[in-house]
């Protein structure tokens, strides 16, 4: 059980934000890998945690998953290409949030949604993000409409 102090770690970061009082030595980080393959057993220790009602940062609990070595973005368009999907694009990759447009005035914006194949999505992904333009910007402030291009 080392202690998680590190604000730079995104988990520990979030451990630490908890309303939890922090345990006396910092957030426990424990690695889960660890723990006993007997599924009863690390079961009980995960529920031992759960009732000290303290933040924790449990690492290594998915490593072994397939979906990790598999799941690349040439994987996923094979697998998915023209399966539709839901999609919400903003400029700065934030959702319903206020913002400042050019002339200063704060603005409640809320994503443009479209649906388009998995493939054209992961085109997005796979595309450097250009800066908005005023009025020629897409609606993902990208250079050019809601494809990317």
């Amino acid at each position: 059980e080392a202690a998680c102090e590190e604000e730079e770690d995104p988990l520990c970061g979030l451990a630490l934000s908890s309303p939890v009082p922090r345990p006396a030595g910092g957030v426990p980080r424990l690695d889960a890998t660890s723990w006993p393959r007997d599924p009863a057993l690390a079961a009980a220790q995960f529920d031992a945690l759960r009732r000290r009602r303290q933040p924790v940062v449990l690492s290594g609990c998915v490593g072994h998953w397939p979906a990790l070595r598999c799941w690349s973005h040439a994987y996923l368009r094979k697998a998915l290409g023209g399966k539709p999907v839901h999609v919400a694009c903003t400029p700065d990759g934030l959702g319903d949030a206020v913002t400042r447009t050019a002339s200063g005035e704060q603005v409640f914006v809320k994503p443009h949604e479209t649906e388009m194949p998995f493939s054209a999505f992961v085109d997005l992904l796979e595309t450097p993000l250009q800066p908005a333009t005023r009025g020629g910007g897409g609606a993902d402030g990208r250079s050019g409409g809601a494809d990317g291009r």
